[in-house]
């Protein structure tokens, strides 16, 4: 019997030590300097800081972003990242991340780990790196970024009220474009959907190639950056979109938002119907 105790013993302290993990923490900093107006080495403001403990998550979040990165505003697109931060004046401020595992490194205390991470910055090419952390170290881990480059110049914003005959409208749709055959494809795409789908036609469109797109609030502002090279904004074609409604397209002109305060375009959406079957 006490053979029988001594073995389930071993196998319950076996069994406890297999099970047990541990969870570290360490710190990143760093630097991000690149392209300021044609003068590389300088230092990069706001930019966003993800951190991934993925390779394979943080590159897909990265081929997004190059398919993003032309738009006016991507710093904020959607991605898999638990942890980030912001560059201030080319700094990156301490940024905490967290680990756990069952085998550290060297022992209870001390472990080492690599992250991957993804700098996004409006106006700049998306650029990415690892970086090793070590728990229990002291000095915290340091990420430098040395090259970002830069694809747009200036920036301003469009804002506006999408509304109707009922009011203010929530969730539509708003597309800007810089190129005008993109635009016009996507309107055509648009009209015919809405005449064969008034009702859902909006998650169906394909927009195309676009500048930036964002969404109207409950109150129906809207409000996107857009961005561009040299002095004068170039020509911006807007595209709105939603349930119910025919599409509306509006041009702002060339220049119009090279001011701070950039562009007011409000836009008014017309009750859609289905057109008539002919048989």
């Amino acid at each position: 019997m006490k053979k029988i105790c001594f073995a389930l013993l071993a196998v319950m302290v076996l069994f406890s030590a297999a099970s047990c993990s541990y969870v570290f923490s360490a710190y990143v900093n760093g630097q991000i300097t690149g392209e300021i107006n044609g003068e590389d080495g300088q230092p990069i403001d706001g930019a966003r800081i993800l951190i991934y403990d993925s390779e394979s998550i943080r590159d897909s979040d990265y081929n997004a972003a190059m398919d993003a990165c032309e738009r006016g505003s991507y710093q904020d697109m959607p991605n898999r990242s638990t942890i980030w931060g912001y560059s201030s004046e080319g700094i990156i401020n301490a940024i905490r991340v967290v680990w756990e595992t069952s085998s550290p490194a060297y022992d209870k205390d001390h472990d080492v780990r690599d992250f991957y991470v993804l700098v996004l910055k409006d106006g700049y090419v998306p650029a990415r790196t690892y970086v090793t952390v070590s728990a229990g170290a002291g000095a915290p881990a340091s990420i430098r970024i040395s090259s970002l480059e830069q694809i747009y110049t200036s920036g301003s914003k469009i804002s506006g009220t999408v509304s109707s005959s009922d009011g203010a409208l929530e969730d539509a749709d708003v597309y800007v474009y810089t190129d005008a055959d993109t635009f016009n494809k996507a309107a055509d795409n648009a009209r015919g959907l809405s005449s064969i789908d008034p009702e859902g036609y909006a998650d169906d469109f394909t927009p195309g190639k676009y500048h930036g797109h964002v969404l109207s609030a409950s109150n129906g502002k809207y409000s996107m950056k857009v961005m561009w090279d040299g002095e004068t904004s170039p020509m911006y074609y807007l595209l709105a979109v939603a349930d119910g409604y025919l599409p509306s397209s509006s041009v702002i002109e060339s220049g119009t938002c090279s001011s701070e305060s950039g562009a007011v375009m409000d836009i008014s959406l017309t009750k859609a119907e289905k057109a008539e079957e002919t048989v």
